[in-house]
């Protein structure tokens, strides 16, 4: 194989950076929610965590799958190589 996979290395790489964004953001916003949840003066939600709310995880989960795609990527690149 004469051909360098520069390309999927790019791709790797974007999804990495892209999914460690997202992880930031993601814990980032879920810290601002529970720092607005102890202010309230019902306490409930932020002890019991009910009801649920899916939304507050789903940046966080879409970083780590972005994290896992980028490096399978970059290592499938690397064996390419």
């Amino acid at each position: 194989m004469s051909e360098k996979p520069i390309p999927l290395i790019i791709l790797g790489a974007a999804f990495f950076v892209i999914g460690l964004v997202l992880l930031i953001v993601g814990i980032r916003e879920e810290n601002a929610y529970r720092a607005e949840l102890i202010g309230r003066p019902d306490m409930r939600e932020f002890l019991t965590g009910w009801p649920p709310r899916s939304w507050r995880h789903t940046l966080t989960m879409g970083g780590v799958v972005g994290m896992v795609v980028g490096a399978v990527l970059l290592i499938m690149s690397i064996f390419l190589w």
